[in-house]
Formats: C-alpha cells, sequence, structure tokens
C-alpha cells in the first residue's frame, strides 16, 4: 500500500531512479530481509513490464489511486486507536482483564476476539450450560413452525451477534486448517474436522467446530482455568477420575 501511495503508476514503478527507493520501502514495510524485497521488487518490475502496453496513463487515475492508500492507512491509524483503547479500558476490570487472559490460552483466540466475545456473553455465570451459550450466539438449529407444528431444520437460529458468529466461524476455521508454517493449532479439533467432513456438508461442519469452541469458552471461563489440549479419550477418563472423587 505504501508502494501505491508514492509510486501509483507503471511509470513509476518502471523508472530506474525509483529502484532503490522502491526496494527499501518493501524492505521497511515487510519487515524482512533486502533481498527479499529485491525478489519483490523484481516480480513488480515484471509485471509492470507485462502491462505497459494496455496501460492508460492517466493523471486522475494516479491520484485517485494515492487518495484510496492515504485514506486505507488513515482507517488504519484509527482502528489501531480504538483497538488500544479496548486494551486500556480491559485493564480497569481486574476480573474482566483476567478473563481475557484466560481465553487467550485458547488456540486461535487473541485478545480482540476474547474482549468481543465476553462484551457479547458478559457474566457465563448467566449460563448453567454450554447449550444455553450456543443457543444466545445463535448456533443452534433453528425451527420452522406453522400453527401447532414444530420441525428442527439444519440451519441455525442466528440468534444474537451476528459478529460474535464471524468471530466464532474465524476462531473455527483457525483451528480445523494450518497456519503459515503448516501447522495445525488444535490437531484435535482437526482430526474431528476430518472426521465429520467426510459425512457431511462443509456448512453444517464448520457450524459443529464453532459450537465445539463455544464449549471451550464455556468450560474455560466456568471453571477459571487455561485451555488445555485433550483428546476425546482423555477427556472422558478425566471425566471418570473427577467422578470417582466426587463419590
Amino acid at each position: 500500500m505504501s508502494l501505491l501511495e508514492k509510486y501509483p503508476t507503471v511509470q513509476d514503478v518502471l523508472s530506474p531512479e525509483n529502484k532503490q527507493y522502491m526496494i527499501q520501502l518493501i524492505k521497511e514495510n515487510s519487515h524482512k530481509s533486502y533481498s527479499y524485497a529485491e525478489a519483490k521488487y523484481e516480480k513488480l518490475l515484471q509485471a509492470a513490464e507485462k502491462s505497459i502496453e494496455v496501460c492508460i496513463v492517466n493523471l486522475s487515475s494516479a491520484v485517485l489511486i494515492q487518495t484510496t492508500a492515504s485514506v486505507i492507512f488513515s482507517l488504519q491509524e484509527a482502528l489501531k486507536a480504538i483497538n488500544d483503547e479496548i486494551k486500556r479500558l480491559s485493564l480497569l476490570d481486574e476480573r474482566f482483564h483476567k478473563e481475557i487472559v484466560l481465553l487467550q490460552s485458547i488456540p486461535g483466540v487473541g485478545e480482540y476476539t476474547a474482549c468481543v466475545v465476553l462484551s457479547e456473553l458478559g457474566d457465563v455465570s448467566n449460563f448453567s450450560k454450554p447449550k444455553e451459550l450456543v443457543a444466545f450466539f445463535g448456533l443452534d438449529p433453528g425451527v420452522s413452525q406453522s400453527g401447532t407444528y414444530n420441525r428442527k431444520n439444519n440451519k441455525i437460529s442466528k440468534r444474537g451477534s451476528p459478529h460474535v458468529r464471524l468471530i466464532l466461524h474465524m476462531l473455527a476455521k483457525s483451528n480445523v486448517y494450518p497456519n503459515r508454517n503448516r501447522e495445525y493449532l488444535n490437531p484435535v479439533m482437526r482430526a474431528y474436522f476430518e472426521k465429520k467432513i467426510a459425512e457431511k456438508p462443509y456448512k453444517i461442519v464448520m457450524c459443529a467446530i464453532m459450537r465445539k469452541m463455544v464449549q471451550i469458552i464455556f468450560a474455560v471461563l466456568r471453571n477459571q482455568k487455561p485451555f488445555e489440549l485433550r483428546t476425546p479419550e482423555e477427556h472422558q477418563k478425566l471425566i471418570r477420575e473427577n467422578s470417582k472423587l466426587a463419590a
């Protein structure tokens, strides 16, 4: 984006005078090596050379690109200010801050995700079981109703905040797909995904993953303990052991 703001036209990219400035700009914004920036510049140069024949030099287009880039930078600064304010406010409430830290123990949950989820659900003690929180977020099955006839369908009810559902969907994806290092944040959830995707449509499986993430969120907040990655077998074993101790 910094390149577009400073060098908005193909002619700017092709100009030999701008080469070193562009490489340095790529290096600074990518936070990578000079050789990486140089390789990126060469790719950009090749793309510019291919497009020069069909490119129409238009001053208004260059101004529009620069203006758009400036607006994006302004929005990014505003977003950073908002995130900083969210962080500052979260520190004012000791319990809220503690629960943010707890939620961040869940794979894929960052500070922003934790803040949004906590802001929406409030006090977890208002929910006696995970199913209630699932319904609160609108991930429970919807019901088709006509007179005295009720029928559950495959569509979720979509009650509650759509923003939380979007975040939960992103969280679910981060738990079942590999990250940049081609590693799985949650191998147990990935195994569950692979099992279910062989049997059911993608959307239904992802909704199931989202519900599982809500169940994990509920357990972490209810128990006030960080998330621990366990296989289903390990989880059942722990339940049996706790039942014996309680008896």
